[in-house]
């Protein structure tokens, strides 16, 4: 079988295995397994906040629907990631990934309702990516523009989210523990599904919704008394690993979960992979996940799964029987309609023979027009979790 057409089946398993892991993963079997364990006395109120804060509404007003439940509260999404009213529900949108003004009224809104809740009543605050753009009361005196041109630079600036993270929270009303050091009820549940390394609630929409000062402990489950007598319980109900498990059970080949969360620079990372490519002795398949950190300088176009690629790509020329993909498990690599590209041991020579200089594609992060060249774009897909990056390395 010639080369490309034995990359295009390849890619199109790849993305197939992909989107039915993902599909198995949107059920949220978790949150089901968590709220259905929990006798709740009345209805609880309920805030979801990120690009997840749709499904994770759905799942948590149908158990409580089952439950005879009629709950009430609000859900704060990306712009056009809302889907239909969901009863009892207020939905709003705002900006992502930079908040806007939405972001902050929104924010505002939603805080002076949690903060009028009665000390009685039990809170729900279903969290997952995004939140930390969409949630938002910057400090006093900073304005918007301010606020847009601090995330803008924060974004591009290679550093990790954990760092990224600190530094918003540090211009905000609401980030690392300001949120819930204000919200009165005697009982808040979070649920989030993680898109930060160690699932850590510090990190996590810029920890909002965690308490300052409370200590982590039992990876994933954690809960405290918070001042006022307060119950305070926090669960992972989704990250990039559980993916990568449900992603082993149907990929081509012996799969070798890589458990480390990847949050290497795509340089480090991409050497990494051509080194590991390498000393693959028997066919099979490496399964990484994580979410690599890029210093973007050109003004091409691309996003952090191209460019990774792209990179790959040199790294494995002319090793005919490795392949590689990188993906966003959202679906959305930072460009419209692409999810990620697909490069193998042909790649670099074939862009070659069409007259692209690959390497000033890399100097000037265009890795989206030249992979588009030799068709290694992965299209987009949609999917409503964002639990980072997927990258697969085979050996075929």
């Amino acid at each position: 079988m010639p080369a490309g057409i034995f990359a295009g089946k390849m890619k199109d398993l790849l993305c197939t295995c992909i989107e039915s892991a993902l599909d198995e993963l949107c059920h949220l079997a978790l949150l089901k397994e968590l709220l259905n364990g929990i006798h709740f006395e009345h209805a609880p109120s309920i805030l979801a906040i990120g690009k997840s804060a749709y499904p994770m509404a759905q799942v948590c007003c149908q158990v409580l629907l089952k439950k005879s439940f009629c709950p009430q509260g609000f859900l704060l999404t990306k712009y056009g990631m809302a889907g239909e009213a969901i009863p009892g529900l207020v939905s709003l949108e705002a900006g992502h990934p930079t908040p806007d003004a939405n972001s902050i009224n929104h924010s505002q809104m939603i805080m002076d309702w949690l903060q009028a809740l009665p000390e009685e009543q039990t809170l729900i605050v279903l969290l997952s990516g995004g939140a930390s753009a969409l949630f938002e009361i910057p400090a006093m005196g900073l304005k918007l523009s301010a606020l847009i041109k601090l995330n803008r630079y924060l974004l591009c600036s290679g550093l990790p989210i954990t760092e990224i993270n600190q530094i918003r929270s540090q211009h905000s009303g609401v980030k690392a523990g300001k949120a819930i050091a204000m919200i009165p009820c005697s009982q808040i549940l979070c649920y989030a599904v993680s898109d930060v390394e160690g699932n850590d609630p510090r990190v996590i929409g810029s920890g909002s919704f965690w308490p300052t000062g409370v200590e982590m402990h039992e990876a994933g489950h954690y809960a405290a008394t918070l001042a006022g007598n307060r119950h305070f319980k926090y669960s992972i109900v989704a990250d990039n690993l559980i993916l990568r498990k449900l992603l082993g059970k149907s990929l081509p080949l012996p799969v070798k979960i890589i458990p480390r969360f990847v949050n290497l620079s795509v340089v480090a990372f991409a050497s990494l992979l051509g080194k590991e490519a390498r000393l693959m002795k028997n066919k099979g398949t490496m399964l990484y996940g994580g979410e690599t950190t890029v210093e973007v300088k050109g003004s091409g176009l691309g996003g952090r799964c191209t460019h990774l690629a792209l990179l790959v790509a040199k790294d494995i020329s002319g090793l005919n029987d490795i392949s590689f993909l990188a993906v966003a498990s959202d679906g959305n690599d930072n460009l419209e309609g692409i999810s990620g590209a697909y490069v193998d041991g042909f790649t670099w020579n074939n862009l070659l023979n069409k007259g692209i200089d690959a390497d000033a594609a890399i100097s000037s992060f265009d890795s989206y027009t030249a992979l588009k060249s030799v068709s290694g774009l992965v299209p987009a897909w949609h999917s409503p979790l964002n639990v980072n990056e997927l990258y697969i390395l085979i050996k075929k």
